[in-house]
């Protein structure tokens, strides 16, 4: 039995470890070979450090001193991609493979330039009619140019934009004091004004046009006032995970302790009207993954968290600082089509510990931290990972019986976890794979292909 649970536990990820030199560094993903995976990009002052995660290898490439904006593309369309970069009036690529030299593509001022003094991902190759092009915004001017430097299209930018300017807040007014410029008694202030001009691009370059709203967030303050306010006032998020049609589910807090959440359907029987209320213990999680599906049927569930009351005696109270965390209990109400609700009792549940200082300051995932709802085995299922201790990580996979007793996955790290770089099916096999910061270590957490 023991075997098999360390089977099952060196099974749901590849463990990778890369040095952070410096705390400001940037992380992103991009193919850096020719396969299909995508690969770990840590970009920082003077060199970029690729993790292949295909076979966890890592190169390291030296950057010129004056770049700023850089992006990662297949210039030539022959499968290989490269690293490119603005540098000064100097737009540059660098080889990703092992003795390749940097070569200088063209010269062109540009807004990227002087940009920053350190270098940062930046879009900079864009695909049209199944050429790359490089993207670039000069000061009267953005361009498409080929890999050469040849002008592709060109559109106005700024006053000779043909487009409207857009102004948000015509000014901004604001006092200082006490006053740090001149004396003691004196009045001291400032203005400000922010405007933009929108280029006429074309439809591949505009941004992708913005459909129906999928989700309606709320502060804390507004969740606890939205039970006693029309449903039309309370937050949402869409009923099918995909995001299509007008079905929402409304959500609130309710009870004198706000410990429970109030559901109700909007627009599931045909008519945009919010169906009865219905209670169910606990907080709901709503994290910007979008709503668990636990049961891969297409419909968003519900994931809610609860603690039991530690009580006011003095042994339990000692016994809770003593311990420095308490229990956290979570509970899967799956939605019911056939019945245009969600089923009362919960189809699985779990219990573990959290520090009671991050009850004191809850986040979206209630008392747990760095919580992601995404499908880590492949299984079309939505599963649950979670800090439950500063430098404790833990995954539970959902199954047809639901959430097992014990974590799928658990990793302690030897500094505490300080956010989660990335979420993403590096393979696109429906697997997530996960990147988690430490101080000084970038932890990849890699869903193995097979």
């Amino acid at each position: 039995m023991t075997s098999a649970i360390l089977l099952c536990l060196a099974a749901l990820f590849d463990v990778k470890t890369l040095p952070l030199a410096t705390p400001d560094v940037h992380i992103f993903l991009a193919r850096a070979d020719r396969d299909t995976q995508a690969d770990v990009f840590v970009l920082k002052k003077s060199a970029v450090t690729i993790l292949f995660s295909q076979d966890g290898k890592t190169r390291s490439l030296v950057l010129p001193e004056n770049a700023t904006a850089t992006d990662v593309a297949d210039l030539d369309n022959d499968g290989q991609t490269e690293l490119v970069g603005v540098c000064g009036d100097e737009i540059v690529a660098i080889p990703l493979e092992e003795g390749g030299a940097p070569r200088n593509l063209f010269t062109l001022p540009t807004q990227l330039a002087n940009s920053s003094s350190e270098p940062y991902p930046f879009v900079l190759a864009v695909e049209r009619d199944g050429k790359t092009l490089l993207a670039l915004p000069c000061e009267e001017t953005f361009e498409l140019r080929t890999p050469a430097g040849s002008l592709v299209s060109a559109y106005p930018l700024g006053e000779n934009a043909p487009l409207r300017a857009s102004y948000g807040t015509p000014f901004r007014a604001w006092t200082v004091d006490p006053p740090r410029l001149s004396g003691r008694d004196g009045l001291e202030g400032g203005v400000s004004r922010t405007f933009a001009f929108e280029p006429h691009l074309p439809p591949e370059l505009s941004d992708s046009p913005l459909h129906a709203r999928t989700f309606r967030r709320a502060t804390p303050i507004q969740l606890r006032e939205a039970g006693q306010l029309e449903p039309d006032a309370w937050p949402w998020f869409s009923l099918t995970r995909d995001g299509r049609g007008d079905m929402r589910v409304l959500y609130a807090m309710a009870g004198p302790d706000m410990g429970d959440t109030l559901i109700r359907i909007q627009g599931y029987s045909g008519k945009n009207v919010a169906g009865p209320e219905r209670r169910y213990p606990g907080q709901l999680i709503v994290l910007d993954d979008g709503p668990p599906d636990f049961n891969h049927d297409g419909y968003a569930d519900l994931l809610l968290w609860s603690a039991p009351d530690p009580g006011i005696s003095v042994g339990r109270i000692t016994k809770l600082a003593t311990a420095g965390a308490w229990q956290t209990n979570l509970s899967a109400h799956l939605f019911s089509p056939e019945k245009g609700r969600y089923e009362p009792v919960a189809a699985s549940r779990i219990s573990c510990s959290a520090p009671i200082a991050w009850f004191l300051d809850p986040e979206e995932a209630g008392p747990l931290r760095h919580c992601a709802l995404r499908d880590f085995d492949g299984d079309g299922r939505t599963d649950l990972a979670c800090a439950t201790a500063p430098n404790r990580f833990s995954v539970w996979t959902f199954s047809a019986g639901g959430f097992d007793a014990t974590p799928a996955y658990e990793h302690v790290f030897s500094e505490a976890i300080i956010e989660m770089a990335f979420k993403a099916d590096l393979a696109g096999t429906g697997k997530t794979s996960l990147g988690i910061r430490t101080e000084h270590m970038l932890h990849v957490l890699i869903a193995p292909v097979k």
